[in-house]
């Protein structure tokens, strides 16, 4: 960082499968379990962004990527904290009822 001299970082997370893209059924599942993510996600890294700290979270036709950037003194344990967030139950990211699924569907 050249305005306040603190080192920054990035990591970079990969899954490599090709089960997320094996039929139009698991992309479709797999973008809307992206979308459903990165709106929890987003409740809870609001004031890391703020902070400096960013995250990225893709799925892509040959796996899943999780990127994370920021200054190097706490990227690890926001790396922590937002994969903990992911790791949850899958009935916690996906629309808890129909309406929300419905908003989810209509961006796919």
């Amino acid at each position: 960082d050249d305005r306040f001299g603190q080192p920054k970082a990035f990591m970079i997370f990969q899954l490599l499968t090709g089960e997320l893209y094996r039929s139009p059924s698991d992309a479709a599942l797999a973008m809307l379990y992206q979308t459903c993510a990165g709106d929890l996600l987003n409740e809870y890294t609001y004031d890391a962004r703020l902070a400096g700290l960013t995250y990225d979270f893709q799925v892509l036709p040959r796996g899943a990527r999780l990127t994370f950037g920021g200054y190097n003194d706490k990227l690890k344990e926001f790396a922590s904290y937002v994969t903990s967030k992911l790791a949850r139950d899958l009935n916690d990211v996906l629309p808890a009822s129909e309406d929300e699924f419905e908003r989810y569907q209509d961006n796919l």
